[in-house]
């Protein structure tokens, strides 16, 4: 029953001419002046050492208690250590890009060729918002059916956040900003994931058009993409500040790296996050992405502005090009070595860099590194099996972000990050249901092994390579 799985089927040309609304939104709490504030779960990482500092020493160990693998344990409420006096607004706050997604079936292929659309199959076409309107029309005289649903990588990210909390009963305050517009379909999109739970901050002096993706599915099953964002230049608003101020964990969606402004902006997010004694976490969005804002990614890494980085294999050898880390190498039957990572390879040496790096491979499962050490997590598979792998990755990180928040180990949190994004490729659609976070959490330890406030020294302390 996820957000995605539930999308409104109707004509899309309707939706599109819905009066645009103005778009209000409370102001956030403003954070307490002059103060730092401590950060349930993530503020003590600014007295820790940065994340070249091996823990040589550390053991990796695990709770006495049964982790439910296989077997979950009681729906019993955590014994949670006493918590801190943060005052802030959020435990996660997001950064990204709202994006609704059209889903259509097209009657046959040879509407792809045709104006307005004009997309190769299986190809991605970036838009304007006038083609789109010209899409939306033409999709309305051709008798086209839509599915419209709130997409986006970091909205799957948060929604899963947000269910497990539910679930667990934990309360957790999760709340997206960024580029979410003002006008009809960013009230759509805001309604949607208030019903996940979270709270959609609108600020009108960013963006006024909700981001889409027209995903055009032909009779063979091949998708084909017409994009739109809103290409207005990023920069940081008195509203922004004030929510980046109010929270403990910021989560930077590597997609917002593609709008002008980015470099700048990222820089401002991450040093007022700091500032605030908020913690910063980003993802790399895509192999694409890294490859056209390398050297951004890399600065902002080598300048220990993030705290914690979610990316892929493919990703993180984008990364690590040209930065001075030794890459693996492998003989070659018919010639000179060729150099190669593999994912914990990776993710020892984004470790030297980040203070919490998770490189997912795949069927291969993933590696978790932590103040420079790291750790090899196996895949989880649902009974059900695996039948849509769109947004493994975001399921992934949410699992991470959540056990670890709650002061898990990073050993469980990535146990339980495994579970997470099976039972989404067990689904069809991108977000986690609301069922599946109610078994989820059941796989979960029955007490924590780390205070809440020291979740991310604590977890690395008891890691190991």
């Amino acid at each position: 029953s996820g957000v995605a799985s539930v999308p409104t089927a109707m004509s899309p040309i309707k939706l599109h001419n819905l009066q645009r609304q103005s778009a209000h939104t409370a102001a956030l709490q403003p954070a307490l002046p002059g103060s730092r504030r401590p950060l349930r779960g993530m503020a003590a990482l600014d007295a820790a050492p940065r994340a070249h500092t091996v823990l040589s020493t550390a053991v990796q160990t695990r709770p006495s208690h049964t982790t439910g693998r296989g077997h979950p344990v009681a729906p019993q409420q955590p014994q949670r250590p006493e918590q801190d006096t943060f005052s802030g607004s959020w435990d996660v706050l997001g950064l990204g890009q709202a994006m609704v997604d059209f889903t259509c079936a097209l009657p046959g292929e040879a509407l792809l060729a045709e104006a307005p659309f004009n997309v190769t199959k299986g190809a991605r076409r970036v838009i304007s918002l006038t083609e789109r309107g010209a899409v939306l029309d033409a999709l309305e005289a051709a008798g086209v059916p839509s599915q419209v649903s709130p997409g986006g990588s970091l909205a799957n990210t948060l929604v899963a956040i947000s269910r497990l909390s539910a679930a667990h009963g934990s309360a957790m305050r999760v709340c997206m900003a960024g580029c979410v517009g003002t006008d009809t379909l960013g009230q759509y999109f805001k309604s949607a994931l208030q019903k996940a739970g979270m709270t959609v901050q609108v600020d009108e002096d960013l963006v006024a058009h909700t981001g889409t993706v027209m995903v055009l599915t032909t009779p063979d099953a091949q998708r084909s993409f017409l994009s739109f964002f809103d290409s207005g230049a990023l920069r940081m608003t008195p509203r922004m500040a004030t929510a980046i101020q109010s929270s403990r964990l910021v989560l930077i969606e590597g997609y917002m790296l593609e709008l002008p402004g980015a470099d700048t902006w990222l820089v401002d997010v991450a040093r007022t996050a700091r500032a605030a004694g908020a913690q910063v976490a980003l993802t790399a969005g895509d192999p694409s992405v890294v490859a056209r804002h390398q050297r951004e990614l890399q600065a902002l890494l080598s300048d220990g502005l993030v705290d914690v980085l979610f990316c892929n294999l493919e990703e993180a050898t984008g990364l690590l090009e040209g930065l001075a880390v030794p890459p693996a190498s492998t003989e070659k039957s018919d010639g000179p070595a060729e150099t190669q990572w593999s994912a914990c390879a990776a993710a020892a040496a984004l470790a030297k860099l980040t203070s919490v790096v998770v490189v997912t491979d795949g069927a291969q499962g993933a590696c978790v590194g932590a103040l420079g050490n790291v750790s090899s997590v196996p895949p989880h598979w649902a009974a059900r099996g695996p039948v849509d792998v769109c947004g493994a990755g975001d399921a992934y990180a949410a699992g991470i972000v959540y056990a670890l928040a709650q002061g898990f180990e990073v050993s469980t949190a990535g146990d339980f990050a495994a579970r997470v994004a099976s039972a989404v490729i067990a689904r069809h659609g991108a977000q986690l249901a609301e069922e599946d976070a109610a078994e989820l959490v059941q796989c979960l330890p029955d007490h924590v092994v780390l205070s809440p406030a020291r979740w991310l020294v604590g977890a690395a302390s008891v890691s190991a390579v």
